[in-house]
Formats: structure tokens, sequence, C-alpha cells
């Protein structure tokens, strides 16, 4: 177990490599619920396997958890890890992680992919826009986004245009 205050604050970040579109979403669903036909069930799996894509909601996948996140988890910035200068403030919640796409759980565990829901106030910001949707061939160039603080996303910003200062 990592706790988020153990982690500096340049390495605070989710990264998310594509959304899932309804089709994707079907066949997760499909693998969560024979995954756990014989385990207990909470509200999370009920949730999950309930849930729709709204205006305001998006399934994303995010890669190695920097650290355990408890949920709903808050964050106020999503950026282009490519060019940290393009990024958005705005407020929204990871509300439904899906450990290794598989079993419903009730955050977000360190060193572990996710399937994740996102929820935005109003909608799902234009930079969202850049995410392609998840393929079973993954190309090999894409843009990735980051889910921070804005607390933190200056510090993520320096590592990120002077990765060598931090090695």
């Amino acid at each position: 177990m990592l706790s988020e205050t153990e982690v500096p604050s340049a390495y605070r970040y989710l990264i998310c490599e594509y959304f899932f579109d309804r089709y994707w979403l079907q066949k997760i669903k499909g693998q969560v619920i024979a995954f756990m036909k014989e385990r207990n069930k909470d509200a999370i799996y009920k949730s999950f396997i309930e849930w729709e894509n709204t205006a305001n909601e998006i399934a994303v996948f995010t890669s190695y958890a920097y650290a355990d996140l408890d949920i709903p988890k808050h964050f106020d910035t999503v950026f282009d890890i490519s060019d940290p200068d393009n990024y958005d403030k705005v407020d929204y919640e990871l509300i439904l992680p899906i450990l290794n796409g598989y079993a419903p759980f009730n955050g977000i565990s360190h060193g572990h992919k996710h399937v994740c829901v996102l929820k935005f106030e109003k909608s799902i910001p234009s930079i969202f826009d850049l995410l392609i949707p998840y393929q079973q061939d993954w190309p090999k160039h894409q843009i990735s986004l980051g889910f921070c603080l804005n607390d933190d996303f200056l510090s993520i910003k320096q590592r990120l245009l002077s990765p060598k200062e931090y090695d």
C-alpha cells in the first residue's frame, strides 16, 4: 500500500490512455460478470454493471496507479502528458474503478491498471477528444492524459518538461 501523501507532488497523477466506447464497455461488463460469478457482489459491482454513458460521464483506462486512492476521488486538472501546456482546469470525480478490468473495487490500487468512470459536473471537457477509443491492437503512438489536483500540477508539469532534473 502506498498513500498519496507518500508520493512526491511531481508524480501524483493518473495516466489515461484511452476511453471505452459502447462495444468495449459491454465486453468489459461481460468480463466482470464472469469473473464475479461466484463472488459477493456489492454496490460498486451493481453500479458498474448498470452504468451507461451520459453527457457528463466517461469510462477510461488508467495505467499503473501512483498510489492507493479511495473513491470518490476528486481531481480538478486534466492535461496532455506530451504537452502539459495543454490542460483544462475542471472539477471531476473518479466514481467507479474496475481493477485490471475484471473486479469492481472500492478504490484505486497502487501499481495496477483500472477501468474508471469519471463524472463531470456538466459535460466532458473537449481535451478528452485527444483520446482514441480502445482498440484491440494498440497504436504505437497516442496521446495520454493526466488526472491530478491543481496543487500538484506545477510540479508535474516541471517534471514532464525537464525530466532529467528528476532522475
